[in-house]
């Protein structure tokens, strides 16, 4: 398969997979309930740090109970350039997920997902960024199938609105990675291979993050056509 085509399989499956979860969680309420959304907010998020950095990200937040939640995340950039025989490349498939524990009690579904919180994350995935060097008119690159990192992450919330979150996070944790370092030479595309490895506990996640709780919007509306029915 195409490496374009089989990333954008993968983003629709994982925002295909949000409404399916909300349709389960809905099924799963008692009729009379007044919104199902007081005991599942959904939040869609993304970091922009790594969109300032041309990496593409998406990520879907699902509450459980009243403090926890669990965040699924895909990071897919995937282009090229070529300026007269010098490359540019990043080509990255990370995906993971992240548990997190916030300090405050949520209320109701329009208080999910703010205040301090502590957090455990994981990915893992491929990458080929390659850079040039107008010095030595060449580009370098590294290249790898096999990247892992897990680490704990602590962070803050903050409610913009009844819909909207500010979300500032750091984290440390291990990485590891096998990897091939080429480089291709100006004019002549000729790629030199080494072969080599990277593992170390360092800061490897950071995020200034603007989330969107999707939910929200559908709860509004069961609340105003109640309204206008009385």
């Amino acid at each position: 398969m195409h490496p374009m085509k089989h990333k954008g399989l993968l983003l629709t499956m994982v925002v295909a997979s949000i409404p399916l979860f909300q349709l389960w969680a809905q099924s799963s309420q008692e009729p009379e309930s007044s919104c199902w959304l007081e005991r599942v907010p959904v939040a869609v998020k993304s970091n922009l740090l790594l969109d300032g950095a041309t990496l593409a990200n998406l990520s879907a937040e699902v509450g459980l109970g009243d403090c926890w939640s669990l965040s699924f995340d895909a990071v897919t950039p995937w282009w090229d350039s070529n300026d007269n025989g010098k490359v540019r490349t990043t080509r990255m498939m990370l995906f993971g997920g992240e548990g997190r524990w916030y300090m405050h009690r949520w209320k109701s579904a329009s208080t999910a997902f703010a205040g301090p919180y502590l957090g455990v994350y994981g990915y893992g995935g491929r990458y080929d960024v390659c850079r040039w060097s107008d010095a030595r008119e060449k580009s370098r690159g590294y290249r790898s199938e096999n990247l892992f990192s897990a680490g704990i992450d602590a962070g803050y919330s903050f409610r913009i609105s009844q819909w909207w979150r500010l979300d500032l996070t750091v984290g440390v944790g291990y990485i590891q990675s096998d990897y091939k370092h080429y480089d291709v030479i100006h004019r002549k595309y000729r790629m030199k291979h080494y072969n080599g490895s990277f593992s170390n506990v360092l800061p490897t996640r950071a995020g200034i993050s603007v989330s969107w709780l999707i939910g929200q919007c559908r709860q509004h509306k069961i609340s105003r056509q109640k309204g206008d029915a009385r």
